[in-house]
């Protein structure tokens, strides 16, 4: 044979069984960046073994093709990892990908492996369940799969006993891993858990549930991953650390490096809220540097922001009133909300005339019109998700940002903290598909757009982020967080930071708007026709709830 012919299977991307790879192949498998590459870009490598073998990230098909290998593709694996409860939908769109993969240009699967993926299903089903095999033979029921609740806990069961199982972590194996939370808010994993079943999960957290999919202890950490969203912050991350293994760093670094708009950082106001607050460590200094500073700043020019921050200075000073602290006081969220948290945020953005807020639970319109647009005309419609702040741009009527604070700071929740920070994470994905829906574009101008949702827990505040690096792929990211001082002793160090980081807060949400208005200013006339957000769907307790 010609020493330069190829094989059937070299020539589709694959090495025959034995062959080994030359001394430059391996050194370019060793390679950590071209490993991110053969995952990230398409075409990938010319020569990628069945073992590692993914679909490309910028493919249009499932994402369980894209972190799974090759060697456990598995259509019970599929349904068990996909949020599709109809078993016949899911086994439309696993032919739908699979045929998708094949044609893939750079790399193709032979016919014969092709029909072996395919083959597996049968497999699945007729390793457990001897007195089924008929049905994995019929070459009917291969394409529409009809299977009784009985086979499906079966398979269910054979695949956890004799597969690796990556996303399914259990408490022990994590803590075992030595690695601390980032989160201050760190507990363990039971305090996490919610005190009932997962069949009775609220409706605002929109999860499809599948009694064989997630251990009930485990439901909290996991959702985020099952929406699309990869979440890098400690304990949250875990589970998408442990399944893209050696590749999570490089895949981390890949999604930074998306372009966004940068932030200047000006020290202006920690420079004078320093000078401003200096020695002070009581309530009556307090009021004395309030009461000086705002009567010198009646006669000096140029000083809009400085009565943001005094005003602000004697929100914060209002809460010591009476000798009584109301950080410390029992008091309810709304309460909190409404003595601090939102005056605050109305003398933040009073110069930015073009935003609006929405206060106490309001509806979030634009994931009510997304979750109605698969409604048939006798379903119940969905009013949307309840936020406790929407921010908007006026003349769009366009929701960007969302707060939520999770209770007051003398009645802390972790597990009301925890839940709320899932809710900004999906919810700033539905508001990610309104803009992209609505204002179909060029995807790489989209690519830079970041939109943001604070989460207010104890005496804690934390700005994080939400974007769209490569198609289907949510990256969801902790930008920062800091502490609101709760006693006046620590006034002259503490209020300075909080001030601080108020502004760091407006100036990142300016930013968000600046770079949404740039997408739809530049957006092109006609829609590029990507499918590259994942679709917003209502939850199966809804839908029997109707």
């Amino acid at each position: 044979m010609d020493g330069n012919h190829k094989s059937e299977e070299q020539e589709r991307g694959f090495r025959p069984a034995g062959e080994k790879h030359s001394e430059a192949q391996q050194s370019v498998r060793s390679s950590v960046r071209d490993d991110l590459f053969a995952i990230l870009c398409d075409p990938p490598f010319a020569y990628m073994d069945y073992d590692n073998y993914r679909a490309p990230w910028n493919s249009t098909v499932s994402l369980y093709f894209k972190k799974i290998s090759l060697k456990n593709w598995s259509h019970k694996h599929f349904y068990e990892q996909t949020d599709i409860i109809d078993l016949k939908q899911a086994t439309l769109v696993w032919y739908e990908d699979l045929f998708t993969i094949k044609n893939l240009p750079g790399l193709f699967l032979s016919d014969k492996l092709f029909d072996a993926i395919i083959k597996r299903k049968m497999a699945d089903t007729s390793a457990v369940n001897e007195k089924k095999r008929k049905f994995a033979k019929d070459a009917v029921h291969t394409n529409s799969v009809v299977t009784s609740a009985e086979l499906l806990k079966c398979s269910f069961d054979h695949h956890s006993k004799y597969t690796k199982q990556k996303l399914d972590v259990s408490g022990d194996d994590e803590q075992s891993e030595g690695k601390e939370d980032q989160s201050p808010f760190s507990q363990k994993q039971n305090d996490m858990t919610p005190k009932r079943k997962p069949e009775d999960v609220e409706e605002e957290d929109d999860i499809y549930y599948k009694p064989h999919r997630t251990a009930p202890s485990s439901w909290r950490k996991q959702i985020l991953l099952r929406y699309n969203i990869i979440d890098t912050i400690g304990s949250s991350a875990t589970n998408a650390r442990r399944l893209f293994e050696d590749i999570w760093e490089t895949m981390v670094i890949a999604m930074e490096e998306v372009p966004s708009i940068s932030i200047t950082k000006d020290d202006k106001i920690k420079n004078y809220t320093k000078e401003l607050f200096m020695g002070v460590n009581s309530l009556e200094k307090l009021r004395e540097a309030i009461k000086s500073n705002r009567s010198t700043l009646r006669t000096s020019g140029n000083t809009g922001w400085k009565r943001q921050i005094i005003k602000i200075s004697k929100i914060f000073r209002d809460q010591f009133e009476n000798g009584k602290n109301s950080f410390k006081e029992k008091q309810t969220e709304y309460q909190y909300i409404i003595n601090f948290i939102a005056p605050i945020y109305k003398i933040m953005f009073k110069d930015l005339l073009h935003l609006s807020f929405d206060w106490g639970e309001k509806a979030l319109k634009c994931s009510a019109i997304l979750l109605n647009k698969s409604q048939r005309d006798n379903d119940r419609r969905s009013p949307g998700s309840k936020i406790d702040t929407i921010i908007k741009l006026m003349e769009l009527n366009l929701e960007f940002s969302i707060v939520e604070v999770a209770g007051s700071p003398s009645d802390p929740d972790h597990s009301h903290y925890v839940g709320d920070r899932n809710k900004i994470a999906k919810n700033l994905k539905i508001i990610l598909n309104y803009i992209r829906t609505e204002y179909s574009g060029d995807f790489q101008q989209f690519r830079k757009i970041k939109v943001y949702g604070v989460q207010i827990y104890s005496k804690y505040y934390e700005l994080d982020s939400l974007s769209l690096p490569f198609s289907g792929v949510y990256y969801f990211k902790q930008e920062f967080m800091f502490e609101c001082p709760t006693i006046t002793l620590l006034v002259s160090k503490a209020l300075p930071k909080f001030l601080d980081n108020l502004w760091r807060i407006r100036d990142i949400i300016s930013s968000s708007i600046e770079s949404i208005t740039s997408y739809i200013e530049n957006m092109r006339e006609s829609d590029d026709g990507s499918n590259d957000t994942d679709p917003v769907t209502i939850s199966p307790k809804k839908q029997r709830q109707k």
